[in-house]
């Protein structure tokens, strides 16, 4: 019951983490565009900050995938989180149309192209990825007390620098909310984001594996020692399972 409720703890952190990000995107944007890329940047190092000690605080489906390959989290538990987010983010849409009575959805610049929005997203996706992978997961940077500040700070600096380019959206959960609740004909725009994202997120792994092989020479380690264990239970269970089955040359039952 207990890991039950950690798991259901840490899935509703996921999403509610992402509830504000999508929140505070859709509202300052509406209210104070100006200001957007400093709210965004506070309110997502708050949540990173309140929720990092409960489920890793990733609010990103980029950076869950980016910890998957790492070796950190499990594909089942990468797909929940996933979900998590998406409906944290819907929701998050749906609210903050209420309150504002508009919704919004991410757009290309008016001067740039689909190529110079793709490279935009995947780049500092990427960036965000490397940051998130390094202040959260290699030994060298345990418990240190920036890394919400270090992760936040990227989206804030992409805010300003690629927004005009591709939107500045580096998460398919604040895409996905934003698109779903806004128009749907948009949902062309949102998977072109979303393959530059992927590909943000593996760029940023490959990057993370070339500064800090040994990191990933560790996890690896593990996985192989995972991946061990679970093959020789299964030769276990195999021979149980055939020491049971009558064996070539036993007697039949009697002919009476």
């Amino acid at each position: 019951m207990s890991d039950l409720r950690n798991r259901f703890g840490q899935l509703g952190m996921e999403a509610l983490g992402t509830f504000f990000l999508v929140a505070t995107i859709s509202i300052s944007a509406t209210t104070a565009p100006a200001a957007a890329p400093i709210a965004v940047g506070v309110i997502l190092a708050s949540m990173i900050y309140a929720g990092g000690h409960v489920s890793g605080a990733h609010y990103n489906p980029a950076l869950t995938l980016a910890l998957f390959f790492r070796g950190g989290i499990a594909m089942a538990d990468m797909l929940l989180y996933m979900a998590s987010q998406l409906v944290g983010a819907v929701v998050a849409g749906l609210v903050a149309g209420l309150i504002t009575g508009h919704t919004i959805a991410p757009k290309m610049g008016p001067t740039s192209n689909h190529l110079q929005a793709f490279l935009a997203e995947a780049i500092f996706t990427g960036a965000l990825a490397f940051v998130f992978l390094s202040v959260t997961t290699s030994e060298n940077t345990k418990g240190n007390p920036y890394f919400g500040a270090a992760i936040a700070s990227v989206v804030t600096v992409a805010a300003y620098t690629i927004a005009g380019i591709s939107g500045a959206v580096l998460n398919p959960a604040v895409g996905a909310g934003l698109v779903l609740t806004h128009n749907w004909l948009k949902v062309g725009y949102l998977l072109w984001l979303v393959a530059a994202q992927a590909v943000g997120s593996c760029a940023g792994v490959a990057a993370f594996w070339f500064v800090a092989p040994s990191d990933f020479e560790e996890v690896s380690e593990e996985a192989r020692g995972m991946f061990e264990a679970a093959r020789l239970r299964a030769r276990e269970g195999a021979q149980e399972a055939r020491s049971l089955l009558p064996q070539r040359g036993d007697a039949g039952p009697s002919q009476g």
